[in-house]
């Protein structure tokens, strides 16, 4: 994902959970962070699945490279415009209605990954 770590790390960690359908029970590998901004978190799931989250420091094309023993593939975010205004919808009509939203817990997921990711 383009810039830092705090306010984009969000815009890959969300929809790879999603895309790989990723629960709870993960421990973070490692992280670090270059003095040119790059920042980047590996964490491993229970079914060892390794998936690192990265930031880049500056303004790069978003997307998820997904690394498998036959392939790789580059999957490129390019409408990140309507995501974004799509994501905002959900959230007005979610509180409008006073709906609790079916997925919370891949919310707290996602915030715990930042946290666990992060580098004061």
């Amino acid at each position: 994902a383009p810039k830092d770590w705090h306010h984009y790390s969000i815009h890959i960690i969300d929809p790879i959970l999603k895309l790989l359908g990723l629960k709870s029970d993960y421990t973070l590998i490692k992280k670090s962070r270059t003095k040119e901004g790059l920042h980047s978190a590996v964490f491993d799931w229970q079914n060892n699945l390794i998936v690192e989250f990265t930031t880049t420091g500056h303004n790069t094309p978003l997307y998820i490279e997904i690394i498998g023993e036959m392939m790789t593939k580059k999957i490129f975010l390019k409408d990140t415009y309507s995501a974004f205004k799509n994501t905002l919808e959900l959230f007005i009509d979610n509180i409008r209605n006073n709906v609790n939203p079916i997925y919370q817990e891949e919310l707290f997921m996602a915030v715990d990954i930042i946290e666990k990711g992060s580098i004061e």
